[in-house]
C-alpha cells in the first residue's frame, strides 16, 4: 500500500536575517596581527534541544574568555548577554566578531551600546574566527550538552 503525500500547510517563520552587516574583509589589519588588547570574537554553543545556550566571547590577543548562559538562542537573549558581558570592558572593546548565526542580526545594537564596529566571518569558514572556536571545544570537555 503506497502512502499519501501530506501537504504542509503554511510556512514556518524564519529568523530575522542579518541586515547591514559588515564583513570580515573590512575589518582593520592591526585586528589580524593580534597586538591590541580589545578585539573580541562571539559565538554560541547550544544545549540540549529546549535547554538553552552559552554565549561565549573571547579576546584575541589575551584569550580572556567571558561565558553566560542565556534562555534560548533568539537574538533578544544573546544582544542584552553580549552587552552585560562586555560593558565592565567598554573602553576595551574596539572590534566583534562573529559568524552568520541569525542570534546575531540585533549586532547594530550591540555595537551602538559599546561604541565599537561589529563584523561577520564568511559563511562557513570558522577558521576565521579560531581562538572562539578552540575555545568553545575546550569549554564542551566541561561543560556537556546536557548540561547547559
Amino acid at each position: 500500500m503506497r502512502r499519501r503525500k501530506r501537504y504542509r500547510r503554511g510556512k514556518k517563520e524564519k529568523a530575522p536575517a542579518i541586515k547591514n552587516g559588515t564583513s570580515i574583509d573590512s575589518r582593520p589589519a592591526i585586528v589580524d596581527t593580534r597586538e591590541r588588547f580589545g578585539d573580541w570574537e562571539i559565538d554560541t554553543v547550544l544545549g540540549k534541544h529546549g535547554t538553552g545556550s552559552i554565549v561565549t566571547i573571547l579576546e584575541r590577543k589575551t584569550r580572556f574568555y567571558l561565558i553566560k548562559k542565556v534562555a534560548s538562542k533568539s537574538a533578544e537573549d544573546v544582544t542584552k548577554a553580549t552587552i552585560e558581558l562586555l560593558m565592565p570592558y567598554k573602553q576595551y572593546v574596539h572590534t566583534i566578531t562573529a559568524d552568520n548565526g541569525h542570534e546575531f542580526a540585533h549586532h547594530e545594537v550591540i555595537a551602538k551600546a559599546l561604541d565599537t564596529s561589529f563584523y561577520f566571518a564568511h559563511p562557513y569558514s570558522s577558521w576565521e574566527r579560531s581562538a572562539n572556536e578552540n575555545a568553545n571545544g575546550l569549554l564542551r570537555q566541561y561543560v556537556k550538552k546536557g548540561l547547559t
